[in-house]
């Protein structure tokens, strides 16, 4: 049998362990050897050391919470245009993905964490502002943005591309009809 190693005083993860607990048989019938730990947030708990030098615990659970708590902003306004702005610039299956990415833009490396973005932008001054790229042609970025009103954001479209219309049959006829008239008039 291997000798037990004293675990007192040290550090895993925000666990720090400062005395032994009682061992025990856990119900597959092999002995667990727990210590007496204390989390930096204040929390004492008995942790198995096994656990502890694997690295499969390293906190009461308040290093989870903490990794999973960012900005606090996703469920306002801002943090949505930010999400929709992403979507529509790098998600092929975006319905909009053809007039902004499939057409090469995009949204600078800055922007990618909210955070980023946020810092740049931050919130719509008025409510009837609503952020415009400045230049059409070029993605968006820290360079490239604007607070506009809707009728700035409509003077500053893609001219609109023509649709070639189809020539109905009778007017195509009667097109062969007008030149064939022409023709034999001239003859």
């Amino acid at each position: 049998m291997s000798r037990l190693i004293d675990l007192t005083g040290r550090r895993f993860g925000y666990w720090v362990v400062f005395a032994r607990a009682e061992r025990y048989t856990n119900p597959c019938g092999s002995l667990q050897y727990p210590w007496w730990c204390r989390c930096v947030c204040g929390v004492e708990k008995t942790v198995d050391g096994g656990h502890l030098r694997s690295g499969a615990s390293r906190s009461c659970g308040c290093l989870h919470r903490e990794m999973m708590t960012t900005h606090g902003m996703s469920k306002t306004r801002i943090y949505r245009v930010w999400a929709a702005m992403k979507q529509r610039c790098l998600n092929p299956n975006n319905k909009g993905y053809d007039n902004y990415g499939g057409r090469g833009l995009g949204v600078h490396p800055d922007w990618h964490p909210f955070v980023g973005y946020y810092a740049d932008v931050g919130d719509r001054p008025r409510d009837d502002l609503s952020l415009d790229r400045v230049d059409n042609n070029a993605g968006y970025g820290p360079t490239n943005y604007r607070w506009a009103t809707r009728i700035e954001q409509a003077r500053n479209r893609r001219p609109r591309k023509r649709k070639a219309q189809r020539a109905k049959l009778e007017d195509i006829q009667a097109f062969a009809a007008a030149l064939t008239r022409a023709v034999s008039v001239s003859t």
